[in-house]
């Protein structure tokens, strides 16, 4: 009994640790019992092969091996964290084929969960994973779109990975020719790449000054329809374009729902002029407090450059504000009278309706008060 105590407790050294990897996973589920755990730096792409005699950290694209009945956790921006919890002692022998799934997205800012369950009689397995958000995000694209786009129009098309879905659907739908004639104005480079990969027409203001709607994504979204967005740095463009639409729809996943806006987003994205970004932070400190910090590019040294070739500082404001009475109104003023503010993500008193995506990967509508 002792030696057989002995050997297990060998298994799970071997086989429980922890590795810095990066942040795209490809994920196969075998019945092989392991204790797992691991954190990521959230950068690039990560993958792990592990087994009984063998567990070791790799760089570039390999496989993590687990076996069913396990649960994946992950946070991030700071962390992301797999735990996989197996019974070392449901021996292998018994165990039901293997089977596999691969996880293969940039991760969001959201907690999301991965839970299998296989039995020893089934070959079935249960997945519940952000992918159900993800439905959802398409359902919201999707209802919008059919609740308020018609052949003819104008479209102002946002920015975001929920707006990817739109231009998805959009393109189906002029290639069945149930949508005819539309007209496309993106607010970012990355849309307009979208929207001519999907070989829809691509207008620019200059010759399409006026539109029958906007729809686009939002950071944060409050019971009045109040958003914060600009997460993406597109701030500038999305807040041009959205003025020229007659209507603005919000489409989002229903983490961006809040009571009153800084409840879940912390921060304001404000797009600044290069040359005066020092003044700038100290004048936010001063007159309205919180810490403003200047957003850093991830995959190139230096700042976040903007399609405008401006940079994008984010002001974290005081806690104080998250709250009911706080005048976002005249914060907004304050910000944009500062010279070399371009732009603030607050965007006040516009949106018509927003589309939430639900946890189920339904779609929740709500109207402006």
């Amino acid at each position: 009994m002792d030696s057989e105590n002995t050997v297990e407790n060998s298994k799970k050294t071997k086989i429980s640790q922890s590795l810095s990897l990066n942040s795209i996973g490809s994920i196969v589920e075998t019945n092989f019992p392991i204790t797992q755990t691991i954190s990521t730096s959230n950068q690039s792409m990560f993958c792990l092969k592990d087994s009984v005699s063998h567990s070791q950290q790799y760089t570039k694209s390999e496989t993590i091996t687990f076996k069913s009945n396990n649960e994946i956790k992950y946070s991030n921006k700071d962390k992301l964290q797999y735990e996989l919890d197996r019974n070392i002692r449901d021996s292998c022998d018994k165990g039901s084929p293997s089977k596999l799934f691969c996880l293969n997205r940039r991760l969001s800012n959201d907690i999301t969960s991965i839970s299998t369950r296989s039995y020893h009689s089934s070959s079935e397995s249960t997945i519940s994973t952000d992918f159900a958000m993800e439905s959802g995000k398409e359902a919201a694209a999707k209802a919008c779109a059919l609740a308020h786009i018609r052949s003819g129009y104008k479209i102002g098309v946002g920015s975001g990975s929920t707006v990817k879905y739109l231009v998805d659907f959009l393109r189906d739908k002029v290639s069945s020719g149930e949508y005819k004639d539309l007209k496309c104005v993106p607010t970012s480079f990355l849309t307009k790449k979208w929207l001519l990969e999907a070989n829809l027409p691509v207008y620019s203001l200059e010759n399409l000054p006026s539109l029958d709607i906007c729809i686009d994504g939002a950071d944060e979204v409050d019971c009045n329809l109040n958003c914060i967005k600009g997460g993406g740095g597109c701030l500038t463009q999305e807040k041009i374009v959205q003025s020229c639409a007659k209507k603005f729809f919000i489409i989002a996943d229903c983490s961006k729902k809040s009571e009153h806006l800084g409840e879940r987003w912390k921060s304001i994205p404000l797009e600044v002029v290069p040359f005066g970004y020092v003044p700038i932070i100290k004048k936010i400190e001063e007159s309205l407090g919180g810490k403003c910090t200047l957003r850093m590019a991830h995959k190139k040294c230096g700042p976040v450059i903007t399609d405008n070739n401006c940079y994008v500082v984010d002001w974290y404001f005081p806690s104080s504000f998250t709250n009911s009475g706080h005048d976002w109104h005249s914060t907004n003023n304050i910000l944009i009278n500062i010279p070399g503010i371009v732009e603030t993500g607050l965007f006040l008193n516009v949106a018509e309706e927003a589309f939430f995506a639900t946890n189920d990967g339904k779609v929740e509508c709500v109207k402006k008060n």
